[in-house]
């Protein structure tokens, strides 16, 4: 959901742009090359990591997910909701529909592909010069598809001229690769089904592909009479042809659109200086950037600096430990200091013991012990009477280390909010079961996690 809904964003904000300054320019390829790619990076920005170049904030990574607790009311919803062991959801609903729509959108698009092979298959090949072309029976309007131009026998009344324009506009769509811009967009939209940007920008990119095709025309042949020829045709050919009898994956030549075709023919073309608005696009996408990378810190509980010094923000720290040994016989103490390594990112995380056998691969499990903590977190702590009466709210932040044994040791904490809600978080932790101990290089290595808790009253 995140990853949708940061995808969406940058859409949105690309698209808004292209709208704005860029779609009444006259430098088709370029906007062809922006709306192909701003769709591209939307799919790629949510992927990369750019924190390494944003100002630092407190180590935010080492948090595990935080945990509100509401006097009662919660901890019985969750217990509850464990013992049942529901399983349906919401959730489970809203992914069988986004499947199902994804399955539609896939038999449409597998469907045109079918479409256009069954005509390939009952077509009479010919070559047009250094033209493949394909002439059916049927009645569709003229279109291409990667190197091939279908073209319907109902066509023959149009004059050499008007069959020269035609070819020339479909040939414009095979040289320049266009029907490859539309099966790209097509695969997209079956992950993307639901999200009406990627209409717009199907609908954006088919309308410059014709813009591109129209321009290719008329630098060869008159303007006026191509233009005649777009009008008078898709009059007289309206209730003969629709654009609904070719595949939905080809150029066809009786595009929609007619009205913007003949102003962009007939329209100034865009001088030099208006390139300058495309530079735009690279603060445009910093900003997105660093409003994402923002948005994504501040979904997590906010720190003060006090608490966030506290929270070393090296990748690994030192703990000291103090061990006494008493020799019985001797009656002599030792003491023995040693400093023993933690880290906070490691190979393989600790996990919350019992869901080894969890199916479905590693993510699989992760999530389930993710879940198996917080159910255990929930059905263990109490608002504490004594912080309820005096009105107490707010955070709690606890440290604790998982040892290589798996224990967890060195519970404290590094924020506190009041002593009885201090010592219940801290009662929890300490009373959890014994973890599957992290992994650095294959060996078991010690890891400090710190939890959040927020105490609110309902």
């Amino acid at each position: 959901m995140t990853y949708f809904l940061e995808v969406t964003f940058y859409w949105a904000a690309c698209y808004l742009f292209y709208y704005l300054l860029l779609r009444r320019n006259t430098f088709f390829q370029i906007n062809r090359v922006y709306l192909l790619g701003t769709l591209f990076l939307g799919l790629a920005l949510p992927y990369l990591d750019f924190g390494n170049y944003l100002p630092k904030g407190s180590p935010l990574e080492v948090l595990l997910p935080a945990v509100q607790i509401s006097p009662g009311q919660l901890e019985q919803v969750v217990f509850a909701e464990a013992e049942n062991n529901v399983s349906w959801s919401w959730g489970n609903l809203l992914m069988g529909i986004y499947l199902l729509g994804a399955l539609l959108t896939a038999g449409r698009i597998f469907y045109g592909f079918y479409n256009i092979n069954r005509l390939k298959s009952n077509s009479e090949k010919e070559q047009w010069g250094n033209l493949s072309v394909r002439k059916t029976d049927e009645i569709h309007t003229p279109f291409s598809f990667f190197n091939t131009l279908f073209w319907s026998n109902q066509l023959n009344h149009l004059s050499d001229t008007e069959q020269q324009q035609i070819v020339l506009h479909e040939q414009a769509h095979m040289t320049q690769w266009h029907s490859l811009d539309v099966v790209i967009v097509e695969l997209i939209t079956i992950a993307f089904w639901w999200n009406p940007l990627v209409y717009l920008y199907k609908n954006r990119l088919r309308e410059t592909h014709e813009f591109l095709a129209d321009d290719y025309v008329i630098r060869q042949t008159n303007k006026q009479q191509y233009g005649h020829l777009l009008i008078l045709q898709s009059r007289a050919f309206s209730s003969l042809l629709s654009t609904q009898n070719a595949p939905v994956l080809a150029n066809h030549f009786f595009h929609s659109q007619l009205k913007k075709r003949i102003i962009m023919m007939t329209s100034k073309k865009s001088q030099p200086t208006d390139l300058l608005k495309y530079l735009l696009i690279f603060p445009l996408m910093a900003m997105l950037v660093f409003a994402c990378e923002s948005v994504v810190e501040n979904e997590m509980p906010e720190i003060d600096e006090l608490t966030a010094k506290k929270i070393e923000e090296s990748d690994v720290e030192f703990v000291t430990d103090t061990i006494i040994n008493f020799n019985p016989e001797t009656l002599q103490e030792s003491v023995k200091v040693v400093q023993t390594e933690v880290y906070k990112k490691v190979d393989e995380m600790p996990r919350f013991p019992g869901c080894e056998d969890e199916p479905g691969g590693q993510e699989a499990i992760e999530e389930c012990a993710t879940n198996a903590l917080l159910t255990n977190i929930y059905t263990q702590i109490k608002f504490p009477a004594e912080a309820r009466k005096a009105g107490v709210e707010g955070m709690v932040v606890a440290s604790f280390i998982v040892s290589s044994f798996g224990n967890i040791t060195d519970a404290k904490i590094v924020r506190s909010l009041s002593p009885e809600c201090d010592a219940e978080v801290l009662r929890v932790i300490k009373e959890m079961p014994r973890w599957e101990p992290g992994k650095k290089d294959g060996q078991n290595v010690n890891v400090r996690y710190n939890l959040p808790v927020k105490f609110k009253l309902s």
